[in-house]
């Protein structure tokens, strides 16, 4: 029952919040005018609210990161755990934009705040070993002090395992000069798959230690992701046992 309610509260808190950007929507679009970054900033600020006011959650967090550096290149290698995840980002250092499919921009308000936002758009069936536009516009991105993030398996895990790696990360790290940065969001027992009632309200957040571009030389696309996704996999398995 306790549950229940708890997550009746972070629903509503969660519409609350979402009415009020559309109100307030008018004005982003005006200040957007003279300040580029003022509406991924706005969208930060609202899921830190959320987080702040939705009580029953707790987040901890291991590993340290630090806010990026000026001129350095950042690529957010992150599992996809739950729905939650997209607040989660908002706790991440820097001014992110994601690389998404482009899909996701037909769903009614996510789809407009996905473009409004600048984030990038991979059309279906693409590869970015073929797709100049794409690659420039993130090396337009990473000139510009921006980092990106992926979610390399796609889509939320059905069972609470790190899935299969697609390899779109780190071809695009490795051919913009990017510093890999996994990090993995364990939520998938707090809101599972399928569900709209939260199941548990403990958040772990793990930050590993980055892949620099200068170590990736050697090593392709391929051997890159499945050397990650294996890191993911056992610093998730060990911090379970431990938990």
């Amino acid at each position: 029952m306790k549950n229940i309610l708890y997550s009746l509260y972070g629903w509503l808190l969660l519409v609350i919040i979402a009415l009020i950007l559309l109100m307030i929507l008018p004005c982003v679009f005006i200040l957007r005018l003279f300040f580029n970054s003022v509406f991924e900033k706005t969208l930060s600020l609202a899921s830190r609210i959320f987080l702040f006011l939705f009580f029953p959650l707790t987040i901890n967090v291991s590993g340290v990161i630090s806010p990026p550096e000026k001129g350095t290149k950042r690529m957010y290698v992150v599992s996809h755990g739950s729905r939650l995840d997209g607040v989660l980002l908002s706790l991440l250092p820097g001014r992110i934009f994601y690389l998404m499919k482009d899909k996701d921009a037909a769903i009614p308000v996510f789809g407009w705040i996905i473009k409004w936002a600048g984030h990038v758009l991979l059309p279906k069936n693409t590869s970015l070993h073929n797709s100049d536009g794409i690659i420039d516009t993130c090396r337009h991105v990473f000139e510009k002090g921006g980092s990106f993030l992926i979610f390399p398996e796609g889509t939320r895990s059905r069972d609470g395992q790190i899935g299969r790696f697609h390899t779109g990360a780190f071809i695009l790290a490795k051919m913009c000069g990017a510093d890999l940065y996994p990090v993995i969001f364990d939520t998938y027992k707090v809101l599972p798959r399928g569900k709209i009632i939260f199941q548990d309200f403990k958040v772990n957040i793990h930050f590993l230690k980055p892949v620099l571009h200068s170590e990736m030389n050697n090593k392709t696309p391929k051997e890159l992701s499945t050397e990650i996704k294996n890191e993911m996999i056992g610093v998730l398995k060990n911090k379970r046992s431990v938990n």
